[in-house]
């Protein structure tokens, strides 16, 4: 019998091909996010510094001011982070969105490429039964022995 040969088999490596590389693209927007989340721990830590020395007894009335600064400059910078990680949010529910469909589309083809090499086992048993089953009854015997 002849070997088993799956007839969408160039089409299962193109969608594997694809899940990997939305898998990728997951990976990538997932660790954009975590990166905007530990900017924005370190921007809060930092600002708490800030708030912390602010009202410091060696401070100058100057200082003071420029703590004020420096902190209104660091909520600012947290405003456009949160902004970030929103946009960073979106767009990995929207890579995680595209890596299951293409995961789905890959798992369609590899179901039914199973169920077509059970089909092929199935029959490749069947053949060789027969076969054996021949050998056995002298079927198969040189018409020679037979006479």
């Amino acid at each position: 019998m002849k070997r088993f040969r799956f007839s969408l088999q160039k089409i299962l490596d193109l969608r594997a091909h694809r899940e990997q590389d939305a898998k990728i693209e997951l990976g990538r927007a997932v660790s954009r996010l975590a990166e905007l989340a530990k900017r924005l721990k370190a921007l809060a830590e930092e600002r708490s510094r800030a708030a912390a020395g602010r009202f410091a007894r060696s401070n100058s009335a100057e200082d003071m001011l420029a703590y004020e600064r420096y902190i209104t400059r660091l909520d600012s910078q947290k405003e456009e982070l949160l902004e970030e990680a929103a946009a960073a949010e979106l767009a990995v529910n929207e890579k995680r969105e595209a890596y299951l469909a293409a995961s789905r589309d890959r798992k369609i083809l590899d179901k039914l490429s199973e169920k077509r090499f059970g089909e092929y086992r199935r029959l490749a048993l069947l053949e060789e039964v027969k076969l054996v089953d021949d050998a056995a009854s002298g079927r198969r015997a040189d018409p020679e022995t037979r006479k």
